[in-house]
């Protein structure tokens, strides 16, 4: 009987979207991501991976990277692989940043959707600080040129904790490949992992029961509309 109630209440809707919110909460602690590149008409005989860049909060940046290739990366609770192209610099507050991923022809999960329900609540107005979204993963925004400013936030303001580092090398001669690597925490999303163990959401980034339904259906996890 106790392993038949348990079951019943893991299935159930309710306990279901718990158990999904607390996994992303985790997430959100953390940033991997790999890629990989080589020589092309665009960089010519230099394979475009190459830089080192630093963050340590927004307010503290340092350095300079660029690659453009096949990506695969965990960003927070945002799951991609695909082509991308990403430069970054820093120097302490300022940043100049642009990031574009290819969404319709790579592979990512609901955070890595444009316009769901989620991403646009974490764009609405009460969820805004100045013009900063609370949480934003997909960056059609920052896909064009390169946007300087301090800091940025190009993830949201409330990533703005993140330790990151970005390193790209490439090697010419031999391989004529490139690679990237870069490798993030951002302690401000302990908390709420924790204070969500116990139904505490302060950073409101939880999915609700609306937007829970929508990442469900397939047919609904682009627009989160029927």
């Amino acid at each position: 009987m106790a392993v038949f109630l348990t079951l019943g209440c893991l299935l159930s809707s309710g306990c279901a979207r718990y158990c999904s919110n607390r996994l992303h909460d985790f997430c959100d602690i953390f940033q991997a991501g790999a890629g990989i590149t080589c020589e092309n008409p665009g960089s010519g005989v230099i394979p475009p991976a190459l830089g080192l860049h630093v963050q340590a909060t927004e307010f503290l940046n340092l350095g300079a990277v660029h690659f453009t290739g096949s990506t695969a990366e965990m960003d927070g609770r945002g799951f991609f692989a695909g082509a991308e192209s990403r430069t970054r610099l820093g120097f302490g507050p300022l940043q100049a940043v642009r990031v574009d991923q290819d969404y319709d022809g790579g592979h990512g999960n609901y955070y890595k959707t444009p316009e769901t329900l989620w991403a646009n609540r974490m764009s609405s107005r009460n969820m805004l600080w100045g013009k900063k979204p609370a949480k934003s993963l997909t960056y059609q925004y920052w896909a064009g040129n390169m946007h300087m400013g301090a800091p940025l936030m190009h993830r949201g303001w409330q990533y703005w904790e993140n330790l990151n580092v970005e390193l790209a090398l490439c090697e010419p001669f031999v391989t004529h490949l490139g690679f990237s690597l870069r490798l993030g925490l951002d302690p401000s999303e302990i908390s709420d992992f924790i204070g969500g163990i116990f139904n505490i959401d302060f950073k409101r980034d939880d999915l609700n029961a609306e937007e829970y339904r929508a990442k469900r259906r397939p047919s609904g996890a682009a627009s989160g509309s029927e």
